[in-house]
């Protein structure tokens, strides 16, 4: 009658895997690598999501912008960022877009830099 350990593969490498005992070690290294790649991507979008015009439309003192000197800098804020986006407007070929890509496009690049 055949045993409980038939299952097992004949080969010896096979056998010093199955065999193994489980390294708590490596769990923790495991769960150290995550924490440190949610970490950076927390971070990293945090960076890249604050740097818009409404989010940097303060004056040297560190108040935020009102009245004309707001609407003053989001007028040349925005102007700059359509710039920026017509130059990025640009295919996975590389080739420039055209008609309603390149408006679909530019409204929403230009919408994420202001911020709105």
């Amino acid at each position: 009658m055949p045993g409980c350990d038939d299952w097992r593969p004949k080969d010896a490498r096979w056998s010093t895997l199955i065999d193994a005992p489980i390294s708590h070690e490596s769990n923790e290294s495991f769960m150290r690598k995550v924490l440190i790649s949610a970490m950076l991507i927390v971070v990293t979008t945090t960076a890249w999501a604050a740097d818009t015009c409404k989010s940097t439309a303060i004056d040297k003192n560190g108040k935020a912008l009102a009245g004309a000197a707001y609407n003053s800098f989001m007028t040349k804020c925005t102007k700059d960022a359509q710039a920026k986006c017509e130059t990025t407007a640009l295919s996975k070929d590389g080739k420039p877009l055209f008609g309603a890509a390149k408006s679909s496009y530019l409204k929403k690049c230009v919408n994420d830099a202001v911020g709105t």
